[in-house]
């Protein structure tokens, strides 16, 4: 059935508001109304006999008013002012969890590595005792511009050739050793002696039992990386295994290239970039916002709000804006999961917010409340399927929370609904 009203919150942290849609399948009248609760944290609209709730993604302030448009529309847009607290705090509480699952300070050596699909383990516990954070990719590059003490070289040095006396020259790449693993936002740096039950094909490693793309083969670095949205870990012996969704890796390392490029604007492709023609060029348009919807569980989403398009050619895209435009590399399936769920959250939106220009408007959520071990895995299991067949996997567990089984029928809900409109 399709709903009569559909709403839709944003929080602006730099203009302290919330920002609320409401879409109605007919113009909005007299009986039109809405009110907020009692905690100020929810708000409801009720059109044409049917009320739609939004937990708000953020508290109210006390003498904010509640005041409708008085024209008659399809669409009404309204903004409230939110507390002084959460004004004020939001963006520093956003910022401190704004980091990619897994980092080494979470990992031990009772730590498990399995294949995602499987559950065939790759590295058993206390075969690895320490977990190490691997720096930026131009960490070599920075110290050379940035070392305050360098080391005396009194050799003639020719010039464009790194000096290997130097522990932090670019010649000097970081090495896997035995016992200890290093950890990015997108991947796990494990040493081969360390690993069984992967092999090496053309593509890439692979899992041996169920052939699942697990990473690549880092000849550098001496070292296999294991692609953390490939593989399923498990902190303790006999507790469950825990996964994340793709799009909180993919989003933590748009984040990294964010703060060290400082370009908003990423060409998304796979393979070799001058071969790829089906590519994403997305626009980081809020690099961090809280949304809710009412066709979404209750809790609001912490995403990044993304203007995307596809390209055709993205080599010379990157040719003609080299200075604004930098390049993201992912496996095919894990862009195609990108653009499968940017379509997704463009649905969520109100018809009048999903263009702008050429360019399509999205959502990707950069940060999930489901961290413990054993809650909301078959959801973040379920990420890499159609949105459709996601759905239908999570309605059907009986494991999964009953907030999070409140996604049943929203993929056709949502289809309904703008099918409606």
């Amino acid at each position: 059935m399709t709903p009569s009203v559909v709403l839709y919150a944003e929080h602006l942290l730099n203009i302290r508001q919330v920002t609320i849609f409401a879409t109605l399948l007919s113009e909005s009248n007299q009986e039109t109304r809405a009110e907020l609760s009692s905690d100020r944290r929810s708000l409801s609209l009720t059109h044409g006999g049917e009320t739609a709730t939004i937990y708000l993604p953020s508290e109210i302030a006390g003498n904010a008013s509640l005041t409708l448009p008085m024209a008659r529309s399809k669409v009404l847009s309204f903004r409230l002012q939110v507390t002084e607290n959460m004004a004020t705090l939001g963006g520093t509480q956003l910022s401190q969890s704004n980091e990619a699952p897994w980092p080494a300070a979470s990992l031990s050596s009772e730590t498990s590595v399995a294949c995602r699909g499987c559950k065939d383990v790759f590295v058993k516990s206390s075969v690895i005792t320490t977990w190490k954070d691997l720096p930026s990719e131009d960490w070599a590059e920075m110290m050379d511009f940035w070392h305050c003490h360098k080391p005396d070289n009194h050799e003639p040095q020719k010039a464009d050739v790194p000096n290997p006396m130097k522990g932090y020259a670019a010649c000097n790449a970081l090495r896997t050793s035995s016992g200890t693993g290093l950890v990015d936002l997108c991947y796990l740096l494990i040493s081969e002696q360390d690993c069984s039950g992967i092999q090496r094909t053309e593509d890439g490693l692979k899992c041996v039992r169920c052939d699942a793309e697990l990473g690549v083969d880092d000849v550098r670095a001496e070292g296999l990386r294991l692609f953390k949205w490939s593989v399923s870990l498990q902190h303790a012996q006999n507790s469950a295994w825990e996964t994340y969704p793709v799009q909180s890796f993919v989003c933590a390392q748009i984040q990294a290239l964010l703060d060290a490029q400082a370009l908003r604007k990423f060409v998304a492709y796979s393979g070799i970039l001058e071969d790829t023609t089906g590519a994403i060029l997305l626009w980081i348009f809020t690099p961090d916002l809280q949304y809710s919807s009412s066709l979404l569980p209750r809790e609001p989403k912490r995403a990044m709000k993304i203007l995307y398009q596809a390209v055709s050619n993205p080599h010379e895209v990157l040719e003609k804006q080299r200075s604004s435009v930098d390049e993201l590399q992912l496996p095919d399936h894990i862009l195609q999961t990108t653009r499968k769920d940017l379509e997704a959250s463009t649905a969520l939106l109100p018809i009048s917010a999903r263009k702008l220009q050429d360019w399509n408007m999205g959502h990707k959520e950069t940060h999930l409340d489901w961290h413990a071990p054993g809650k909301g895995n078959q959801y973040m299991e379920a990420s890499l399927l159609e949105p459709t067949q996601m759905i239908t996997h999570v309605a059907k567990d009986p494991g999964v929370p009953p907030v999070q089984r409140h996604f049943v029928g929203v993929t056709d809900t949502i289809l309904n609904w703008v099918t409606g409109m």
